[in-house]
Protein backbone atom coordinates (compact mmCIF):
# COMPACT_ATOMS: atom_id res chain seq x y z
CA UNK A 1 0.00 0.00 0.00
CA UNK A 2 2.87 2.41 1.15
CA UNK A 3 4.19 1.74 -2.13
CA UNK A 4 1.75 2.40 -4.21
CA UNK A 5 0.84 5.48 -2.90
CA UNK A 6 4.48 6.11 -3.32
CA UNK A 7 4.05 5.62 -7.01
CA UNK A 8 1.09 7.64 -7.22
CA UNK A 9 3.12 10.93 -5.68
CA UNK A 10 6.02 10.51 -7.71
CA UNK A 11 3.41 10.53 -10.94
CA UNK A 12 1.67 13.37 -9.41
CA UNK A 13 5.12 15.34 -8.71
CA UNK A 14 6.21 15.08 -12.26
CA UNK A 15 2.48 15.35 -13.95
CA UNK A 16 2.03 18.47 -11.82
CA UNK A 17 5.64 20.21 -13.20
CA UNK A 18 4.46 19.11 -16.68
CA UNK A 19 0.85 20.61 -16.56
CA UNK A 20 2.29 23.70 -15.20
CA UNK A 21 4.77 24.03 -18.07
CA UNK A 22 1.78 23.97 -20.36
CA UNK A 23 -0.42 26.08 -18.76
CA UNK A 24 0.18 28.40 -21.56
CA UNK A 25 -0.72 26.27 -23.73
CA UNK A 26 -3.79 24.84 -21.86
CA UNK A 27 -5.22 28.64 -21.68
CA UNK A 28 -4.93 29.01 -25.47
CA UNK A 29 -6.62 25.90 -25.93
CA UNK A 30 -9.92 26.91 -23.95
CA UNK A 31 -9.16 30.04 -25.68
CA UNK A 32 -9.65 28.32 -29.42
CA UNK A 33 -12.74 26.29 -27.95
CA UNK A 34 -14.88 29.22 -26.23
CA UNK A 35 -13.72 31.04 -29.37
CA UNK A 36 -12.75 33.84 -27.85
CA UNK A 37 -9.45 36.42 -28.70
CA UNK A 38 -8.85 36.88 -24.78
CA UNK A 39 -8.08 33.66 -22.58
CA UNK A 40 -7.65 33.78 -18.77
CA UNK A 41 -4.25 32.78 -17.99
CA UNK A 42 -3.71 35.23 -14.64
CA UNK A 43 -6.68 32.61 -13.40
CA UNK A 44 -5.43 29.32 -14.77
CA UNK A 45 -2.51 29.87 -13.16
CA UNK A 46 -3.54 31.69 -9.71
CA UNK A 47 -6.17 28.52 -9.78
CA UNK A 48 -3.09 25.82 -10.08
CA UNK A 49 -1.10 27.52 -7.64
CA UNK A 50 -3.84 27.49 -4.97
CA UNK A 51 -4.69 23.44 -5.74
CA UNK A 52 -0.87 23.03 -5.51
CA UNK A 53 -0.72 24.41 -2.39
CA UNK A 54 -3.47 22.68 -0.93
CA UNK A 55 -2.88 19.49 -1.62
CA UNK A 56 0.84 19.98 -0.13
CA UNK A 57 -0.51 20.66 3.08
CA UNK A 58 -3.17 18.18 2.85
CA UNK A 59 -0.15 15.72 2.25
CA UNK A 60 2.06 17.53 5.08
CA UNK A 61 4.52 17.99 2.33
CA UNK A 62 4.11 21.39 2.55
CA UNK A 63 8.53 23.00 2.23
CA UNK A 64 9.25 27.25 2.50
CA UNK A 65 12.63 28.12 1.68
CA UNK A 66 13.16 31.13 3.76
CA UNK A 67 15.44 32.25 1.40
CA UNK A 68 13.28 32.15 -1.56
CA UNK A 69 10.57 33.84 0.98
CA UNK A 70 12.90 36.49 1.71
CA UNK A 71 13.69 37.25 -2.01
CA UNK A 72 10.07 36.89 -3.19
CA UNK A 73 9.30 39.50 -0.28
CA UNK A 74 11.86 41.81 -1.28
CA UNK A 75 10.46 41.38 -4.89
CA UNK A 76 6.83 42.45 -3.74
CA UNK A 77 7.66 45.43 -1.63
CA UNK A 78 9.77 46.68 -4.68
CA UNK A 79 6.03 46.40 -6.74
CA UNK A 80 4.34 47.72 -4.60
CA UNK A 81 6.80 51.15 -4.31
CA UNK A 82 6.76 51.38 -7.78
CA UNK A 83 2.64 50.21 -8.74
CA UNK A 84 2.08 53.79 -10.40
CA UNK A 85 4.40 52.67 -13.18
CA UNK A 86 4.22 49.00 -13.77
CA UNK A 87 1.88 46.98 -15.85
CA UNK A 88 2.07 44.29 -13.60
CA UNK A 89 -0.39 43.95 -10.71
CA UNK A 90 0.19 42.13 -7.76
CA UNK A 91 -1.80 38.83 -8.32
CA UNK A 92 0.72 38.33 -11.52
CA UNK A 93 3.38 38.87 -9.97
CA UNK A 94 2.20 35.79 -7.70
CA UNK A 95 1.22 33.95 -10.78
CA UNK A 96 4.30 34.38 -13.26
CA UNK A 97 6.81 34.71 -10.11
CA UNK A 98 6.05 32.99 -7.50
CA UNK A 99 4.15 29.99 -8.60
CA UNK A 100 6.81 28.45 -10.62
CA UNK A 101 9.45 29.09 -7.53
CA UNK A 102 6.95 27.45 -5.25
CA UNK A 103 6.58 24.42 -7.50
CA UNK A 104 10.06 23.88 -8.04
CA UNK A 105 11.11 24.12 -4.65
CA UNK A 106 8.27 21.82 -3.45
CA UNK A 107 8.83 18.99 -5.83
CA UNK A 108 10.73 15.50 -5.96
CA UNK A 109 10.54 14.95 -9.78
CA UNK A 110 11.87 12.63 -12.62
CA UNK A 111 13.50 14.80 -15.48
CA UNK A 112 12.56 11.73 -17.80
CA UNK A 113 8.52 11.26 -16.71
CA UNK A 114 8.27 15.34 -16.34
CA UNK A 115 9.43 15.39 -20.39
CA UNK A 116 7.30 12.28 -21.58
CA UNK A 117 4.04 14.22 -19.38
CA UNK A 118 4.99 17.55 -21.04
CA UNK A 119 4.73 16.04 -24.47
CA UNK A 120 1.25 14.10 -23.26
CA UNK A 121 -0.20 17.21 -21.65
CA UNK A 122 0.19 18.93 -25.05
CA UNK A 123 -2.21 16.90 -26.87
CA UNK A 124 -5.12 18.93 -25.33
CA UNK A 125 -4.28 21.77 -27.94
CA UNK A 126 -3.82 19.57 -30.99
CA UNK A 127 -8.01 20.11 -31.73
CA UNK A 128 -7.16 24.13 -31.62
CA UNK A 129 -4.35 24.48 -33.08
CA UNK A 130 -5.56 24.32 -36.89
CA UNK A 131 -8.14 27.41 -35.28
CA UNK A 132 -5.67 29.32 -33.70
CA UNK A 133 -3.81 29.22 -37.13
CA UNK A 134 -6.96 30.33 -39.32
CA UNK A 135 -7.42 33.38 -36.94
CA UNK A 136 -3.82 34.45 -37.84
CA UNK A 137 -2.57 36.40 -41.27
CA UNK A 138 -1.42 33.96 -44.40
CA UNK A 139 -1.92 31.19 -41.60
CA UNK A 140 0.91 32.19 -40.10
CA UNK A 141 1.53 30.38 -36.31
CA UNK A 142 0.86 33.38 -33.85
CA UNK A 143 3.95 33.98 -31.86
CA UNK A 144 2.49 33.46 -28.26
CA UNK A 145 1.47 30.05 -29.85
CA UNK A 146 4.77 29.19 -30.92
CA UNK A 147 5.84 29.75 -27.86
CA UNK A 148 3.32 27.65 -25.99
CA UNK A 149 4.11 24.85 -28.13
CA UNK A 150 7.78 25.19 -27.90
CA UNK A 151 7.84 22.88 -24.71
CA UNK A 152 6.47 19.87 -26.02
CA UNK A 153 8.69 20.25 -29.09
CA UNK A 154 12.24 20.47 -26.92
CA UNK A 155 10.83 18.14 -23.82
CA UNK A 156 10.57 15.51 -27.27
CA UNK A 157 13.96 16.45 -28.89
CA UNK A 158 15.38 16.21 -25.17
CA UNK A 159 13.67 13.14 -24.42
CA UNK A 160 14.87 11.36 -27.26
CA UNK A 161 18.07 12.95 -27.04
CA UNK A 162 19.00 11.31 -23.59
CA UNK A 163 16.37 8.97 -22.55
CA UNK A 164 15.85 6.70 -26.04
CA UNK A 165 16.83 3.95 -24.43
CA UNK A 166 13.87 3.54 -22.39
CA UNK A 167 11.20 4.01 -25.13
CA UNK A 168 7.80 1.86 -24.99
CA UNK A 169 4.69 2.52 -27.33
CA UNK A 170 3.25 5.21 -25.07
CA UNK A 171 6.81 7.32 -25.45
CA UNK A 172 6.82 6.99 -29.49
CA UNK A 173 3.23 8.53 -29.38
CA UNK A 174 4.94 11.32 -27.76
CA UNK A 175 7.61 11.48 -30.24
CA UNK A 176 4.40 11.91 -33.06
CA UNK A 177 3.29 14.65 -31.29
CA UNK A 178 6.34 16.67 -30.55
CA UNK A 179 7.38 15.59 -34.63
CA UNK A 180 3.61 17.34 -35.65
CA UNK A 181 4.35 20.43 -33.53
CA UNK A 182 7.79 21.17 -34.70
CA UNK A 183 6.95 20.66 -38.31
CA UNK A 184 4.11 23.48 -37.65
CA UNK A 185 6.41 25.63 -36.53
CA UNK A 186 8.68 24.87 -39.24
CA UNK A 187 6.86 25.84 -42.27
CA UNK A 188 4.82 28.50 -40.53
CA UNK A 189 6.62 29.74 -37.50
CA UNK A 190 8.88 32.77 -36.52
CA UNK A 191 11.84 32.87 -35.81
CA UNK A 192 12.10 32.97 -32.72
CA UNK A 193 10.75 29.35 -31.40
CA UNK A 194 13.03 28.16 -34.19
CA UNK A 195 16.20 29.67 -32.57
CA UNK A 196 15.32 27.91 -29.54
CA UNK A 197 14.95 24.55 -31.15
CA UNK A 198 18.40 25.35 -32.99
CA UNK A 199 19.84 26.39 -29.33
CA UNK A 200 18.54 23.51 -27.38
CA UNK A 201 20.24 20.94 -30.56
CA UNK A 202 23.20 23.05 -30.09
CA UNK A 203 23.25 22.13 -25.96
CA UNK A 204 22.64 18.37 -26.18
CA UNK A 205 25.18 18.60 -28.70
CA UNK A 206 27.62 20.00 -26.39
CA UNK A 207 26.62 17.79 -23.46
CA UNK A 208 26.81 14.24 -24.68
CA UNK A 209 26.92 11.37 -22.73
CA UNK A 210 28.94 7.60 -22.88
CA UNK A 211 27.27 4.36 -22.72
CA UNK A 212 28.32 4.73 -19.21
CA UNK A 213 26.32 7.69 -18.71
CA UNK A 214 29.44 9.91 -18.01
CA UNK A 215 29.21 13.36 -19.23
CA UNK A 216 32.11 13.97 -21.56
CA UNK A 217 33.72 17.10 -21.21
CA UNK A 218 36.54 16.73 -23.59
CA UNK A 219 34.46 16.17 -26.41
CA UNK A 220 32.26 19.12 -25.26
CA UNK A 221 35.25 21.16 -25.23
CA UNK A 222 36.24 20.55 -28.90
CA UNK A 223 31.70 20.84 -29.41
CA UNK A 224 32.37 24.80 -27.94
CA UNK A 225 35.12 25.52 -30.66
CA UNK A 226 32.77 23.91 -33.35
CA UNK A 227 30.09 25.88 -32.40
CA UNK A 228 32.08 29.02 -32.10
CA UNK A 229 33.57 28.71 -35.60
CA UNK A 230 29.83 27.97 -36.75
CA UNK A 231 28.86 31.01 -35.35
CA UNK A 232 31.57 33.63 -36.67
CA UNK A 233 30.72 31.97 -40.42
CA UNK A 234 26.98 32.39 -40.15
CA UNK A 235 27.59 36.30 -38.70
CA UNK A 236 30.36 36.83 -41.80
CA UNK A 237 28.04 35.17 -44.24
CA UNK A 238 24.42 35.56 -42.40
CA UNK A 239 22.54 36.85 -46.02
CA UNK A 240 24.49 33.91 -48.46
CA UNK A 241 23.50 31.69 -46.38
CA UNK A 242 19.63 31.98 -46.06
CA UNK A 243 19.82 32.52 -49.70
CA UNK A 244 21.54 29.30 -49.78
CA UNK A 245 18.51 27.75 -47.24
CA UNK A 246 15.87 29.20 -49.17
CA UNK A 247 17.35 28.11 -52.57
CA UNK A 248 17.45 24.91 -51.04
CA UNK A 249 13.69 24.88 -49.52
CA UNK A 250 13.03 25.90 -53.23
CA UNK A 251 14.49 22.84 -54.59
CA UNK A 252 12.83 20.39 -52.33
CA UNK A 253 9.24 22.84 -53.09
CA UNK A 254 9.67 23.74 -48.89
CA UNK A 255 7.72 27.03 -47.78
CA UNK A 256 9.19 28.09 -44.71
CA UNK A 257 8.16 31.26 -43.58
CA UNK A 258 11.22 32.43 -41.23
CA UNK A 259 13.56 32.08 -44.21
CA UNK A 260 11.40 34.28 -46.37
CA UNK A 261 10.80 36.73 -43.23
CA UNK A 262 14.46 36.68 -42.19
CA UNK A 263 16.14 38.37 -45.85
CA UNK A 264 12.81 40.42 -46.28
CA UNK A 265 14.24 42.27 -42.71
CA UNK A 266 17.53 41.79 -43.67
CA UNK A 267 17.25 43.82 -46.72
CA UNK A 268 15.80 46.25 -44.86
CA UNK A 269 18.32 46.78 -42.41
CA UNK A 270 15.95 45.79 -39.37
CA UNK A 271 17.23 42.08 -39.26
CA UNK A 272 16.15 42.34 -35.34
CA UNK A 273 12.74 43.38 -36.59
CA UNK A 274 12.88 46.88 -34.41
CA UNK A 275 14.74 45.01 -31.33
CA UNK A 276 17.89 47.26 -31.74
CA UNK A 277 15.90 50.41 -30.62
CA UNK A 278 14.37 48.75 -27.74
CA UNK A 279 17.52 47.55 -26.43
CA UNK A 280 19.50 51.09 -27.22
CA UNK A 281 16.78 52.55 -25.52
CA UNK A 282 17.00 50.13 -22.16
CA UNK A 283 20.58 50.52 -22.34
CA UNK A 284 20.65 54.08 -21.99
CA UNK A 285 17.92 53.93 -19.13
CA UNK A 286 20.47 51.97 -17.65
CA UNK A 287 23.30 53.77 -17.73
CA UNK A 288 20.91 57.01 -16.44
CA UNK A 289 20.19 54.85 -13.39
CA UNK A 290 23.34 52.46 -13.22
CA UNK A 291 23.01 51.80 -9.49
CA UNK A 292 19.36 51.08 -8.59
CA UNK A 293 17.77 51.30 -11.99
CA UNK A 294 14.42 53.21 -13.23
CA UNK A 295 11.92 51.07 -11.25
CA UNK A 296 9.66 47.58 -10.97
CA UNK A 297 8.68 47.55 -14.72
CA UNK A 298 8.89 50.83 -15.15
CA UNK A 299 9.84 50.78 -18.92
CA UNK A 300 6.67 51.53 -20.75
CA UNK A 301 6.19 54.40 -18.14
CA UNK A 302 9.67 56.16 -18.99
CA UNK A 303 10.01 55.14 -22.95
CA UNK A 304 6.55 54.44 -24.50
CA UNK A 305 8.05 50.89 -25.42
CA UNK A 306 6.12 48.11 -23.46
CA UNK A 307 8.97 45.98 -22.84
CA UNK A 308 12.60 45.91 -24.09
CA UNK A 309 12.30 41.85 -25.23
CA UNK A 310 15.66 41.25 -23.74
CA UNK A 311 15.31 40.06 -19.60
CA UNK A 312 18.76 40.84 -19.30
CA UNK A 313 18.24 44.62 -20.27
CA UNK A 314 15.14 44.57 -18.55
CA UNK A 315 16.76 43.81 -15.06
CA UNK A 316 19.07 46.40 -15.90
CA UNK A 317 16.98 48.74 -16.68
CA UNK A 318 14.52 48.04 -13.51
CA UNK A 319 16.54 47.35 -10.64
CA UNK A 320 20.46 48.48 -11.85
CA UNK A 321 23.42 46.06 -10.75
CA UNK A 322 21.15 45.84 -7.27
CA UNK A 323 19.13 43.43 -9.37
CA UNK A 324 21.23 42.00 -11.68
CA UNK A 325 24.08 41.38 -9.97
CA UNK A 326 22.32 38.82 -7.74
CA UNK A 327 20.14 37.02 -10.88
CA UNK A 328 23.05 37.33 -13.10
CA UNK A 329 25.18 35.22 -9.87
CA UNK A 330 21.92 32.50 -9.92
CA UNK A 331 22.01 32.47 -13.33
CA UNK A 332 25.40 31.62 -13.70
CA UNK A 333 26.34 29.33 -10.62
CA UNK A 334 23.71 27.59 -10.85
CA UNK A 335 24.04 26.74 -14.37
CA UNK A 336 27.90 25.73 -13.68
CA UNK A 337 26.89 23.60 -10.84
CA UNK A 338 24.14 21.67 -12.78
CA UNK A 339 26.92 21.31 -15.67
CA UNK A 340 29.74 19.93 -13.59
CA UNK A 341 27.34 17.81 -11.40
CA UNK A 342 27.60 15.58 -14.49
CA UNK A 343 24.52 13.71 -13.85
CA UNK A 344 21.89 12.89 -17.12
CA UNK A 345 18.63 13.74 -15.24
CA UNK A 346 20.01 17.27 -14.10
CA UNK A 347 22.01 18.18 -17.29
CA UNK A 348 18.53 16.96 -19.07
CA UNK A 349 16.14 19.26 -17.18
CA UNK A 350 18.86 22.15 -17.41
CA UNK A 351 18.81 22.01 -21.33
CA UNK A 352 15.03 21.28 -21.26
CA UNK A 353 14.05 24.67 -19.18
CA UNK A 354 17.04 26.88 -20.88
CA UNK A 355 15.94 26.09 -23.85
CA UNK A 356 12.27 27.49 -24.23
CA UNK A 357 12.60 29.59 -20.63
CA UNK A 358 15.68 31.49 -20.79
CA UNK A 359 16.19 31.69 -24.62
CA UNK A 360 12.42 32.78 -24.99
CA UNK A 361 13.02 35.70 -22.38
CA UNK A 362 16.04 36.54 -23.99
CA UNK A 363 14.25 37.46 -27.25
CA UNK A 364 10.71 38.26 -26.47
CA UNK A 365 8.31 39.11 -23.64
CA UNK A 366 8.17 41.12 -20.40
CA UNK A 367 10.53 39.01 -17.92
CA UNK A 368 7.90 39.51 -14.98
CA UNK A 369 4.95 38.43 -17.56
CA UNK A 370 6.74 34.66 -18.06
CA UNK A 371 6.79 31.86 -15.78
CA UNK A 372 9.04 29.62 -18.22
CA UNK A 373 12.12 31.84 -16.94
CA UNK A 374 11.16 31.71 -13.23
CA UNK A 375 11.00 28.45 -13.41
CA UNK A 376 14.73 27.85 -14.77
CA UNK A 377 15.98 30.48 -12.90
CA UNK A 378 14.24 28.63 -9.39
CA UNK A 379 15.98 24.75 -11.09
CA UNK A 380 19.33 27.01 -11.34
CA UNK A 381 18.61 28.33 -7.18
CA UNK A 382 17.94 24.84 -6.34
CA UNK A 383 20.99 23.54 -7.38
CA UNK A 384 22.72 25.29 -4.46
CA UNK A 385 20.49 22.95 -2.42
CA UNK A 386 21.32 19.58 -4.05
CA UNK A 387 24.89 20.38 -3.68
CA UNK A 388 25.07 20.14 -0.41
CA UNK A 389 22.42 17.47 -0.45
CA UNK A 390 25.36 15.18 -2.80
CA UNK A 391 28.21 16.56 -0.26
CA UNK A 392 26.30 15.09 3.02
CA UNK A 393 26.14 11.99 1.12
CA UNK A 394 29.44 11.90 0.20
CA UNK A 395 30.44 12.64 4.11
CA UNK A 396 28.31 9.75 5.29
Amino acid sequence: MNLRLGKIRDVSGNLMIAVMINLHLINYALVAARGTTTGFSTIIYLGFFVVAIVVWIVQGKLKLDFKWLVAFAVLIIWHLCNASLSRINLLMLCAYVGMPFFIISNIKYKTERVLFYTIIVSIVFIPGFSIMMARTKNSIVDVDVAYSVLPSIIAGIVHFAYFRKQIKKFELLAYLISLFYLLQLFLNGLRGPLMCILITILLIYLFRFDKNDRLQFKQMNLGILIAILIAIFIVLFFESFLQLIVSLFQMLNIDAYFVTKTIRLLRQGDIMNGRNELWRVAWNGFLNSPIWGNGFDSFQHHTGYVYPHNFVLQSLYDGGLLFFIPLFCIVSIGSYRAIKSGNKETIAMYIFLCGFGMVYSFLSQDMYNIFYLWATVAFLLMQHRTKKIRRRIKND
